[in-house]
């Protein structure tokens, strides 16, 4: 081979070279391939050269980058694509990314035990006010006594307000458990003796001579507690009995 044909080659090596990895700005502007919408804050890397910028407002940028360097272009939401350098187009059109996450329920315990455990265990901050101790009352303010009685001593005090109270309390309480008792009790008392029970025995369709029928029986509640369901639907066949021989004005 001559010299001036190895000359020619060499000469032609470096300049495909020197073209190849010459350094060039490349400007493109980001948008959605669903809606052609401007894409700002994308990151745009050079891979290669481990250097990057960032979209603008617009969805444009430029990078510096030699024609064979890889370009990531990612973005929150969107695909994530690599692209030679020399491959920028005027335009990128960005795919959207559809996020598939693991389902999760959120239960601050998993089991009633757990929770049973961290209620027994929780411990509340102490929200007790201290007294002013400037604020003292005298042994008789604090008592507070009136007079004495035949009944004994009377109180009118700081005390008695206390007293009165709870005393307000207890018999509130004691009332609440003795209407429970009554709910209860009538309750019990209907189980054995109802308006649909007579309305099966009688075959009384009317509500309100089904209504009157059982005012006229005037079956007491102690005889309702205290007999078996036989014996009360006897009774009731029996004042059904006279209940219709009864004259017309009397019913």
């Amino acid at each position: 081979m001559s010299s001036i044909l190895k000359i020619l080659l060499v000469s032609f090596s470096l300049m495909t070279f020197s073209n190849a990895n010459s350094q060039s700005t490349f400007y493109s502007i980001l948008l959605t391939l669903h809606d052609t919408s401007q894409i700002s804050q994308a990151h745009i890397i050079n891979i290669t050269s481990k250097t990057g910028v960032i979209s603008d407002n617009e969805g444009k940028f430029g990078i510096t980058a030699n024609n064979n360097d890889s370009i990531q272009i990612s973005v929150l939401g969107y695909q994530t694509i690599t692209i030679l350098a020399n491959s920028i187009t005027d335009t990128i059109y960005l795919k959207e990314r559809n996020y598939v996450l693991e389902l999760y329920n959120v239960m601050p315990y998993k089991t009633f035990a757990e929770f049973k455990d961290a209620f027994i265990k929780l411990q509340l901050p102490d929200t007790f006010r201290h007294v002013n101790q400037t604020f003292r009352l005298t042994n008789e303010e604090l008592i507070g006594i009136d007079r004495v009685s035949q009944q004994g001593i009377i109180f009118s005090g700081v005390v008695s307000s206390i007293f009165a109270a709870f005393n307000k309390r207890m018999k509130d309480k004691a009332n609440y458990e003795m209407l429970l008792l009554r709910d209860e009790y009538e309750a019990f008392l209907a189980t054995k003796f109802n308006p649909d029970l007579v309305k099966k025995i009688t075959e009384l369709a009317d509500k309100q001579t089904l209504n009157d029928f059982i005012i006229y029986c005037d079956f007491t509640n102690n005889f309702i507690a205290n007999n078996n369901n036989y014996t009360i639907i006897n009774q009731t066949f029996e004042c059904y009995e006279e209940y219709i021989n009864l004259p017309l004005a009397l019913k």
